[in-house]
């Protein structure tokens, strides 16, 4: 149970999509789109939310190439950061300084389900709801 007391990358991904998937699927969507349309208002909300599900998945996407060795898009993202500091990263994305490390194949697996959990709900927002 100490392991879910951790803080890390991977701890504010997964509260990120829980607050992501809960927004997107406790909002009456139909009734939005029912009233929203005649107003012209619908594709504003559309937009909100296919920009905060971007976000969502732009970050973990960063930390997903970071895990892997593609400091590039760190490199473009964040401006000439040190190996010294990315290596800083990875560490804290794995928690390695903590009691209860994750591996490398965990944690990339995290972060793509989460991926595709904010993406299937953006689907579901935007198509079958």
């Amino acid at each position: 149970m100490e392991f879910f007391k951790q803080r890390g990358p991977l701890f504010h991904h997964f509260i990120a999509t829980l607050v992501c998937i809960s927004i997107i699927s406790s909002s009456p969507v139909h009734k939005l789109r029912v009233t929203l349309d005649p107003l012209g208002l619908w594709f504003d909300v559309w937009i909100f939310v296919f920009g905060f599900s971007a976000f969502i998945i732009a970050r973990m996407a960063y930390d997903l190439l970071l895990l892997n060795g593609f400091d590039g898009a760190w490199q473009y993202l964040y401006g000439p950061v040190s190996q010294e500091t990315r290596d800083d990263l990875r560490r804290m994305i794995l928690f390695e300084n903590s009691d209860y490390p994750v591996s490398k194949g965990f944690a990339n697996g995290a972060l793509i389900l989460m991926m595709l959990a904010v993406a299937a709900s953006f689907v579901w927002f935007t198509f079958l709801a």
